[in-house]
């Protein structure tokens, strides 16, 4: 993964790769209250933390939205392939705008 080749302390490495794996629903019940557990004990990120996260976030979904046009250019899957750019940029704006949306 491309993740592991970009600086990042372990508790934020940790998080993102949680919320990626989330959003293709790779994530079992079990590593839902490791992570809900863990978050309720570690205190809160740090601004640099939380800016770590969030450049890694917007790289993944950057390389997430380059994925999904090549796919798109191959295959005759235009339309699914939109959906799921769609869905991309959804999060990537709720991450952008989190204050709008929590």
């Amino acid at each position: 993964m491309l993740l592991k080749k970009i600086y990042l302390p372990e508790n934020v490495r940790q998080s993102v790769l949680y919320d990626l794996q989330d959003q293709k629903n790779a994530n079992s019940f079990s590593d839902f209250w490791r992570q809900w557990i863990q978050a309720s004990w570690r205190t809160e990120f740090s601004d640099q933390e939380r800016e770590l996260e969030q450049r890694a976030l917007l790289w993944a979904f950057r390389a997430e939205r380059q994925y999904l046009d090549m796919v798109s250019q191959r295959e005759n899957m235009q339309e699914y392939v939109y959906e799921l750019f769609n869905d991309v940029l959804l999060a990537e704006s709720i991450l952008l705008d989190q204050d709008k949306f929590y």
